[in-house]
């Protein structure tokens, strides 16, 4: 009877495991094969690569995938987690894939590029996706459609850099326009100092209810992890004492006139012209999406800035070369802006999945972009050699 006993505990026990074995082995495929909208965000710094786990962007598969939403969220974080800075346009990348497999493998990918140089860091940011953004939307089947966005932007927040290791924060608060943000940051910079001795930095931005809580949540989410104190400060913007700061002071009726200055040498005349052109230049790449993945905007703003002073004839003239004209590329070599091709993977393919691709036609537009912004490096022309790039890949 024991033995009999036995023999089925033996029997039954085995084939627990075996079915154990084969639910973990049905687990991991399908979490490989699985389809969707999966991916990863990324960003660098001198030293280190900051890279997510693979998430579920919760997109809509009907309707074309905007990224700056979520790479605008994740550099919040690095920003409040690390104090990470960047100059760049696009700082972070956030490329998107049809299948969790095919993400896997990018962001190995991209970690082998990254590795010799960069520390990888593994980072516990995860994307919430707002799927009420759908709720009434209803596209034609199987036509990708973007979402437009129609809510005002009127919502504004500031936040400090940490300093003793706290970051203070206001808002988001209603703010009708006009918004002069310097004097926002002047307002709440000169009140940290006031209350706390505060040495350091402020910023403020602007967005929608939603998208203003979002990106100061993502920011203050990330000083927490990094194990900074977080402090509300219910600070108010007074634009009456923005105004008082701001006004001229009074007029002296008795002083001596002023002595008219020597006029300026040619070379500083044209650093002078550089100098006020540069907010326009790095704008005009900033606010051109296609331009701004395939570009590195601030290359783009150096070779202008030195064109402009190796051409002081033009520059100073009463029709100088306009910046509209330079962007064309005929007249400024851009071929070293083109992104370097693993960050230019990852920029472009929300660009190009967002068109309707394919995961093998964005792939293959992508190589064709590059290679064919690299023969002509033309900034102005990026959306149209991007269609002719999608095109050759149908």
């Amino acid at each position: 009877m024991f033995t009999r006993n036995f023999s089925a505990r033996v029997v039954l026990t085995f084939c627990l495991v075996i079915l154990s074995v084969l639910s973990i082995d049905f687990h991991k495929h399908a979490t490989a094969t699985a389809t969707g909208i999966f991916g990863y965000c990324a960003s660098t710094d001198q030293s280190a690569a900051y890279v997510t786990q693979i998430f579920d962007f919760g997109a809509n598969p009907n309707f074309a995938l905007d990224t700056n939403p979520i790479q605008n969220e994740y550099f919040e974080y690095l920003k409040g987690r690390f104090d990470f800075k960047s100059n760049a346009a696009y700082p972070t990348a956030c490329p998107f894939f049809d299948t969790i497999s095919r993400a896997q493998s990018a962001k190995r990918d991209y970690e082998t590029q990254m590795r010799p140089g960069h520390q990888i860091v593994e980072v516990e940011w995860n994307y919430t996706p707002d799927r009420s953004q759908w709720a009434n939307q209803v596209p034609r089947p199987g036509t990708p459609r973007r979402i437009v966005n129609t809510a005002p932007v009127d919502h504004t927040f500031c936040v400090s850099d940490p300093y003793q290791g706290t970051v203070y924060f206001t808002g988001p608060v209603m703010t009708p326009p006009p918004v002069a943000m310097y004097q926002w940051s002047n307002g709440f910079t000169q009140f940290l100092k006031a209350k706390y001795s505060f040495q350091e930095r402020v910023y403020c931005n602007m967005g929608t209810t939603e998208i203003a809580r979002r990106l100061l949540n993502a920011h203050l989410d990330g000083a927490r992890a990094g194990g900074k104190k977080v402090v509300e400060t219910d600070w108010k913007y007074d634009a009456s004492q923005a105004a008082s700061a701001s006004r001229p002071a009074d007029r002296d009726e008795d002083r001596e006139p002023a002595q008219r200055p020597a006029a300026q040498p040619a070379n500083l005349q044209a650093r002078d012209f550089v100098f006020k052109e540069t907010p326009r230049a790095t704008a005009y790449c900033v606010h051109d999406r296609v331009m701004a993945a395939a570009f590195e905007c601030d290359c783009l703003r150096r070779q202008i800035s030195a064109y402009r002073l190796a051409h002081v004839s033009d520059t100073l003239s009463a029709s100088p070369t306009p910046l509209e004209e330079l962007f064309k590329g005929d007249k400024v070599d851009f071929k070293s802006c083109v992104q370097v091709e693993w960050k230019f993977k990852m920029a472009v393919r929300g660009v190009v999945r967002s068109q309707g691709s394919s995961e093998a036609s964005a792939d293959c537009a992508i190589q064709k972009f590059h290679a064919l912004l690299v023969a002509k490096p033309y900034p102005t022309q990026s959306k149209q050699i991007l269609n002719e790039a999608i095109n050759a890949c149908k």
